[in-house]
């Protein structure tokens, strides 16, 4: 029987041919690619996107058990390397000023709907300050309708907490302004 006859034969042959050849094999293959066009490279690459997208959960099972079996076959000793390099880096990401807070602006954003470019011209709207209070200094957040999702302006956190406690609505700020108003004498009243 020859080779490629048998399924089992050929797939030796194949195994072979690959082992023996993988020099020119690797070269052709640099080759083609080298010779790509910028059509084709692009049409290649909107494939890879396109299947990735489509198959995004099966690519992450896979990703999954493929690091969980890389895991398991590493020693104690090289899982610890593996865990400081890890941290090494993250903490050397996290020092630098432009990606301190990355992580908490997109989960910020991503909470409204929004991406962290789209959250950040939010703020930058408001000039980086409160609406209420006019403060610069205060972490901002936005302040959204909880029966809507609708986003109403920019406001520091103090601000924004103390409207939830009022219960988010008009008519409990205006009870809390007709209170504040009662008592005129009050210093607090004269300089705000």
């Amino acid at each position: 029987m020859m080779p490629f006859l048998d399924r089992e034969k050929d797939r030796e042959y194949q195994k072979r041919y690959r082992e023996k050849h993988s020099e020119v094999l690797k070269q052709r293959a640099r080759e083609r690619i080298a010779n790509r066009s910028q059509e084709e490279k692009e049409a290649k690459n909107r494939y890879k996107r396109e299947w990735a997208q489509k198959n995004s959960e099966r690519l992450r099972v896979y990703k999954r058990e493929k690091s969980r079996e890389y895991r398991a076959n590493l020693t104690e000793e090289e899982l610890e390397q593996r865990r400081e390099k890890e941290r090494a880096y993250a903490v050397s990401y996290y020092e630098k000023p432009e990606n301190r807070n990355r992580r908490a602006r997109r989960k910020r954003a991503a909470h409204h709907g929004l991406t962290a470019d789209e959250y950040d011209a939010v703020i930058a709207k408001a000039n980086g300050a409160c609406e209420l209070c006019a403060a610069t200094d205060r972490k901002l957040v936005l302040d959204h309708c909880h029966a809507t999702g609708v986003i109403r302006g920019v406001l520091c956190t103090a601000c924004n907490t103390s409207i939830g406690k009022l219960g988010d609505t008009s008519k409990s700020l205006l009870r809390a302004v007709a209170y504040l108003q009662k008592s005129e004498g009050c210093p607090l009243s004269e300089t705000t």
